[in-house]
This record gives C-alpha cells, sequence and structure tokens, in this order.
C-alpha cells in the first residue's frame, strides 16, 4: 500500500500519518505493509493526485487547493469571509458537504475517507501591510486554486499563482512579497523566517481531503478497509489535535518575538470584508460545473447552524 503526501516533518500533519502508521502496524494484518511517502517524496500535489487515479497510488492526502485541480468546486469552501466559526464549519462540512463531495470525488475514481484540518488562512509579508489598500501591486503568492486567486484580485494584489513548496524560493529571490496561508504552514515551512510579518485577516478556511483509489479501497476485503479506518485519528479529534498544535506554535513564535502577529479590530476585518465583497459570485462563475448549487448548500447549512443556535439559546 503506497501512500502519498506533501506535508513537511515535525508538523501536526506528519504527527498524524505517523500514528496511522503505528496503529496498522499494530493491527499486524498478514500481508498489510505500508509505503510511507508523505513528505513529498513522489512529488507535487497534482502528481500524487494524477499518480492516485491512475491506481500507482493507493491511498494519499492533499490540500483543497491541490485536490480542486480535480474537483474545482472544492474551491468554493475557500470563498472568502465564508465561514464565521470552528462550529459553524465543522457542522456545515460533515452535515452538507461531506456527502455532496463523496459523490463527486466517487465520478472521478476516488473513494473519499475524510477531511485534514488544516484552518485559518491569514496573510503573511515580508513588511508590515495590515489595511486591504495597503497590498495593492504586490506581488502575491496564491495557490493554484481558483478562490485565493480571486481574493488577490478583490484587494488588487498582483497574482502570483505558485504550488506550495516553490514559496519559500519565491521570497527569497523576491518573486513575490506576501502569500496566503494558514498558521500551521506558515510556521512550520520555513515561510515565517522570510516573510516574519503575519495579520491575521481568517478571509478564508482551508482543509485537506485523505482518500484512495477506488477500484483498489472497493477491492479490498472488508476486515482491511475496516484496519485502515480504525488507524485513522477520528474527524473530529483530527481537528482537535491540529487546531491545539498550531495555537500552541503560534504562542511559542509570538513570546520568542519571530514573528510579528497583526491582531485586526472588527473595524478592521469589516473594511476586509468590504473589499471582498463580490467575491463569492466571481468566484461562482469562474469555476462554473456545480459550484452555485455548492454555494447555496453552504447557505442552506450555515442557516441550519444558525437556527440550532437559537434554538439552544
Amino acid at each position: 500500500m503506497v501512500i502519498g503526501a506533501s506535508g513537511a516533518i515535525d508538523t501536526p500533519w506528519h504527527d498524524g500519518w505517523r500514528r496511522f502508521e503505528r496503529r496498522v502496524h499494530e493491527a499486524a494484518y498478514p500481508g498489510l505493509e505500508l509505503q510511507m511517502s508523505v513528505n513529498g517524496q513522489l512529488g507535487t500535489e497534482e502528481t500524487i493526485l494524477a499518480q492516485a487515479r491512475r491506481g500507482r497510488i493507493q491511498y494519499a492526502g492533499t490540500s483543497l487547493h491541490g485536490m480542486s485541480s480535480v474537483i474545482p468546486e472544492l474551491s468554493v469552501i475557500l470563498s472568502p469571509y465564508l465561514f464565521e466559526s470552528y462550529e459553524e464549519v465543522d457542522f456545515v462540512t460533515d452535515k452538507y458537504l461531506t456527502p455532496v463531495f463523496t459523490e463527486m470525488l466517487a465520478q472521478r475514481g476516488i473513494t473519499f475517507i475524510q477531511w485534514s484540518e488544516v484552518g485559518w488562512n491569514h496573510i503573511y509579508c515580508r513588511e508590515p501591510r495590515i489595511e486591504p489598500e495597503e497590498f495593492r501591486g504586490v506581488k502575491m503568492r496564491a495557490s493554484t486554486a481558483i478562490a485565493p486567486q480571486v481574493f488577490t484580485g478583490a484587494i488588487d494584489a498582483d497574482n502570483i499563482p505558485l504550488p506550495f513548496d516553490e514559496t519559500l524560493p519565491a521570497l527569497q529571490t523576491g518573486l513575490i512579497e506576501c502569500g496566503q496561508s494558514g498558521a500551521g504552514q506558515y510556521l512550520l515551512s520555513g515561510i515565517a523566517e522570510e516573510a516574519p510579518h503575519y495579520t491575521r485577516t481568517f478571509h478564508a478556511y482551508d482543509s485537506g481531503v485523505q482518500f484512495a483509489n477506488s477500484q483498489w479501497w472497493e477491492s479490498l476485503p472488508e476486515e482491511v478497509r475496516q484496519v485502515l479506518l480504525n488507524a485513522l485519528d477520528g474527524q473530529q479529534e483530527n481537528r482537535d489535535i491540529v487546531r491545539e498544535v498550531i495555537a500552541g506554535q503560534e504562542r511559542e513564535w509570538q513570546e520568542a518575538g519571530r514573528v510579528t502577529f497583526y491582531e485586526l479590530s472588527d473595524a478592521q476585518i469589516a473594511r476586509w470584508r468590504e473589499a471582498a465583497e463580490g467575491s463569492h459570485q466571481r468566484l461562482i462563475q469562474r469555476i462554473g460545473g456545480r459550484a452555485q448549487e455548492i454555494y447555496d448548500l453552504i447557505l442552506v447549512g450555515k442557516a441550519d447552524f444558525a437556527a440550532r443556535g437559537e434554538d439552544a439559546a
């Protein structure tokens, strides 16, 4: 069983893969052996996805940014200022998005296993920049997914699409000045050393997907599938572990003075929201396909979540 991912060592995602490996080993199922290539040994996320669809990799994990190359509608989840809280995004994802994306991935020969936590996206820079207008014309890295590129355009920054593993050299050479990332990738990948100013915009919520090649998965005996599923952290457990680790890393870096975190006031966040206004419809139009359907489904989920909160109150 070849497992592919592109996470860095000594991150909560790498630790999750190691827990998975240990539990499979402890299950001692005859003939089940793992080739753990989870630190980019098999190439970029796009390469891993292509190899997984061909069956050369049996099980893998990628970010939404990577998986959106196969399912562009996943970019809708990354829409600017779509979600308000951990609780809301967990509820909408589990109750509303999991069924529809399980179906869409299956149509492409991919079996959805579970979501992988990443967290809120913010903006890092080589120099301090806080207000939206300060990014006008600034060279900003965005992933190859559509949503971060739409957000970059909304604040009039100079959009530089790059795979994640090209971000650090791009900062070092001056190809980019800023970028968008979750705190975990930012602090633990070397980016923070080159761009030590981090403006906490909370503009998008990011996660990843763990999945299997469908033909391979369906060929497995049921007891093998259960060994693999039981070896995973639970869905909410995974979220809680990653969030706790990232919060701890943020505290350590702040206390050490290695990074400056800019906490925005409600008024400043309101200006960011205003700058991003209209980006949802632009994103839906660029994606096409079932993007409007997915967006509408998210709005239904958000309304359901809000109603449950009101009932509890």
